[in-house]
């Protein structure tokens, strides 16, 4: 196979893109090539959207997933990173895309 049929044909299959620490006991996988079934109606850019699925290490919580347009870059202590598109400012130049940081909580445990 070339590299392109072997990327197309990679592509066709769920990846785990990363696995991120949010803490020294939680960590978040992230998937793309995630199946069009479980995006949100009417998502309009099927690519932009990631398969995030958070675990403890220790057994804290059982393990959440969610489908996420938000493309995560790094994490550090319990923050997830991630960037926007760059802006198009008024003089038609690009600008300085936004930082977006969300704080990890932990799921409360109920009996």
């Amino acid at each position: 196979m070339s590299k392109e049929e072997k990327r197309k044909e990679w592509n066709r299959y769920i990846t785990t893109d990363g696995i991120f620490a949010l803490d020294d006991d939680t960590r978040m996988l992230v998937y793309r090539t995630i199946n069009d079934r479980w995006l949100p109606k009417g998502a309009e850019d099927l690519y932009v959207y990631m398969g995030l699925s958070i675990a403890s290490n220790i057994g804290q919580f059982a393990s959440v997933s969610t489908i996420s347009s938000f493309v995560p870059l790094a994490t550090g202590y319990g923050y997830l990173y991630g960037q926007v598109d760059p802006e198009l400012l008024s003089d038609t130049d690009l600008g300085n895309p936004l930082i977006l940081r969300y704080r990890f909580k932990r799921p409360v445990l109920r009996n």
